[in-house]
C-alpha cells in the first residue's frame, strides 16, 4: 500500500476483531500519550483534558511506576484508556494479562504479534470472557507487528531476513523469512 505521496505506507498494528463489534459508538480521533514517569504528572495533564474529546495512552514506564490504580482512576474520570503494554508471552500468560487489563476497564489493549497466532487467539478469548464475566465493554485488542524503531539490520540480528515494511505487510499465518545464511547475520552480543 502507498500513501498519497507514493511512499510505502507502514502499518504497525492490526485489529483482531471486526470493527462492527467495537463496544464504543465512536472511537476518539486523538489519543494523548501520558509519557510520564509518575502518576501525579499524568493526572495533572489528564485533569486539563476532556474525556469526550480524546483517549489516553498508558505505556510501560507509567504503568510500572504508577500501578493499576492509575488506569482505574483515569477510567473513573471517563477516559478511554489505551493500555500500551505489548503483551508477549506464552499464550496462557499473555491471555491472563489481557484479561486483567480488561477488568481494569481498558478501552484498548495490545499484544506483540510475534507471540504467535495461538497467543493472540488466547488473548482474544480471555478478553471476551473477562468482559462478559465483569459486565464490561470488550476492549479493542490490537497486535503490534514490528516496533517502529527496528531497522532491517535489527531484524537480521534476530534471524528475520526482511525489511520492517515487508514484515508488517506479510500475510498473517505465513512463515517469517529466516536469514539466508548464518554468516550474513550479524550476531548480537548477549546483554550479560
Amino acid at each position: 500500500m502507498k500513501d498519497e505521496d507514493g511512499a510505502p505506507r507502514r502499518r504497525s498494528s492490526f485489529i483482531l476483531r471486526p470493527s462492527s463489534l467495537m463496544p464504543f459508538p465512536m472511537p476518539p480521533r486523538i489519543i494523548v500519550a501520558l509519557d510520564f514517569a509518575d502518576a501525579a504528572s499524568a493526572l495533572a495533564l489528564a485533569s486539563r483534558l476532556d474525556p469526550s474529546k480524546c483517549a489516553l495512552k498508558v505505556g510501560k514506564e507509567l504503568f510500572t511506576s504508577a500501578d493499576a490504580g492509575l488506569v482505574r482512576e483515569l477510567v473513573r474520570r471517563g477516559f478511554r484508556v489505551f493500555l500500551d503494554l505489548k503483551f508477549h508471552d506464552i499464550p496462557n500468560t499473555a491471555a491472563q494479562a489481557c484479561a486483567a487489563a480488561t477488568r481494569l476497564g481498558a478501552w484498548m489493549i495490545n499484544v506483540h504479534a510475534s507471540g504467535g497466532a495461538a497467543m493472540m487467539r488466547a488473548a482474544r478469548e480471555a478478553v471476551d470472557r473477562a468482559a462478559l464475566e465483569a459486565n464490561l465493554p470488550r476492549p479493542l485488542l490490537i497486535a503490534v507487528t514490528v516496533l517502529t524503531s527496528l531497522t532491517a539490520a535489527d531484524l537480521a540480528e534476530v534471524g528475520v531476513a526482511s525489511t520492517p515494511e515487508e514484515q508488517v505487510l506479510r500475510p498473517r499465518g505465513s512463515p517469517t523469512p529466516a536469514a539466508s545464511t548464518a554468516s550474513s547475520v550479524p550476531r548480537a552480543r548477549p546483554p550479560c
